[in-house]
């Protein structure tokens, strides 16, 4: 699980950090919200939303098939 999660580690912006950091202090923010503040359009804002999720799923993944194994 380390290299997936260094793997994305290395793919996050300055800008992700503080979005991620934004959504960790406040529990939620919509789309519209966080572009506004930090993308320079909505459509940017949404495209590295969804990329972002993506890459939660997959180390959510990881995660969940990790702990299922015997030792876990």
């Amino acid at each position: 699980m380390n290299d997936l999660v260094l793997r994305v580690q290395s793919q996050l912006t300055g800008r992700d950090r503080v979005l991620l950091s934004w959504l960790y202090d406040h529990g939620v923010g919509t789309s519209f919200q966080l572009a506004n503040a930090l993308f320079p359009s909505l459509d940017f804002g949404q495209r590295r939303l969804r990329t972002l999720y993506r890459l939660d799923e997959r180390v959510a993944a990881l995660t969940a098939s990790r702990a299922a194994l015997p030792g876990g």
